[in-house]
């Protein structure tokens, strides 16, 4: 089998690099920002007089339930907020604590309520000092800390 191998010779190029710009020559990039900036604010006005329209052809019955749908939210709002200080105050804590409060119904708030009394009650406990093992020895002057350590060694022992 006789196969005929030609070498591809490939002819590389040199690059120019230059430091001038791409893009076009002499664009007056200002008055290009000016142009989209104009076009941008004629959007918004015809997006805002678009809105006007919508609303203009809603029917009365459209913009009563979105009205309603408002008040129920903000009254599901005000029953949330007094069922938190509802057990708030049942359970005896303080307004700065109200915000900690978190859940929906009553079983959530109270066992939230019960959570954050107990870490209150283990923050507000004092904490005792611990006694000093050491109190009322006579310091051996003179020694050595090893002697020191072996002393106090031979004591617990």
């Amino acid at each position: 089998m006789s196969e005929d191998t030609t070498v591809e010779t490939v002819t590389a190029e040199t690059d120019q690099v230059t430091d001038e710009p791409q893009g076009k020559p002499d664009v007056d990039w200002k008055g290009e920002a000016r142009k989209w900036e104009n076009r941008a604010k004629a959007d918004y006005e015809a997006a805002n007089k678009w809105r006007e329209f919508e609303l203009s052809q809603k029917s009365e019955y459209d913009k009563l339930t979105e009205k309603v749908s408002e008040y129920e939210a903000q009254a599901a709002q005000a029953q949330t907020k007094l069922l938190k200080y509802e057990v708030a105050t049942a359970k005896g804590i303080p307004n700065e604590a109200l915000d900690l409060l978190t859940g929906s119904s009553r079983e959530e708030l109270e066992s939230a309520a019960d959570k954050l009394l107990s870490l209150i009650a283990d923050q507000s406990k004092p904490n005792a000092p611990k006694p000093d093992l050491n109190q009322g020895k006579p310091a051996i002057a003179g020694s050595t800390p090893a002697d020191q350590f072996a002393a106090a060694l031979a004591n617990l022992i």
